[in-house]
């Protein structure tokens, strides 16, 4: 709910709107991803927001309005309007996912992780720390990372791969196999195809099955 307050109409390079709320809640509908995209950016539950339409008269209301909801339709008849309004969040649960949540507080909490990264003369990686909101003010160390990003526009993943010049072979190779199994926890939660995680995890087993035979042969013989 966007509860419009105190609204004060400004005439510069714009016409006021045709009609005003003195208190009134008004309910807006977004699309999702849009939503998404305007509350990551908001610091404050003071914003200024601008709307715009075509140059004829539009409306707004929520996306899948049926004849049995009691709406409030906001008529812009002009192409855009500003105005300041105060932000009131009330739950909203996004229910066509396989674990339902509260979409305004998983957007509305803003975490940090901070990674800092030491380089030797020859820049490779001597020491690995990274810090994070949730995680206190301690600093934490690794000997290695492995950070995979989906980029949003050039729809395709980004890598950052990084290990310390004291991190072991062997410890490198199970981290592999660790990443790959947690990947597969990842690939349930986010899409619940159980198919592809049973293979990973079997991939997940042939490799740790094959690092126990090389660590044995490894061994020296007594």
């Amino acid at each position: 709910v966007i509860s419009a307050e105190d609204l004060d109409f400004s005439n510069e390079a714009k016409e006021t709107l045709a009609c005003q709320y003195d208190g009134e809640d008004m309910e807006i509908g977004f699309n999702a991803r849009f939503l998404l995209e305007m509350l990551s950016n908001i610091d404050s539950e003071d914003i200024t927001l601008e709307l715009s339409t075509p140059n004829r008269a539009g409306l707004l209301m929520p996306a899948q309005a049926d004849e049995n909801e009691s709406i409030l339709m906001l008529v812009m008849p002009e192409t855009s309007c500003l105005f300041h309004i105060h932000l009131s969040f009330s739950p909203l649960v996004w229910v066509y996912l396989q674990n339902p949540f509260n979409l305004f507080e998983s957007v509305m909490k803003k975490s940090e992780i901070r990674f800092s990264i030491a380089l030797d003369d020859q820049k490779v990686p001597e020491a690995i720390s990274w810090q994070a909101t949730d995680a206190g003010q301690d600093i934490h160390f690794a000997k290695a990372i492995n950070i995979s990003i989906w980029d949003r526009n050039a729809d395709g993943t980004m890598k950052i791969d990084l290990w310390t010049k004291d991190m072991p072979t062997d410890a490198m190779k199970y981290f592999v196999v660790d990443t790959i199994g947690s990947m597969a926890e990842t690939i349930i939660t986010a899409t619940s195809d159980q198919k592809m995680a049973a293979k990973m995890r079997a991939l997940c087993q042939e490799l740790t099955d094959y690092l126990e035979e090389q660590g044995q042969d490894d061994r020296p013989n007594l």
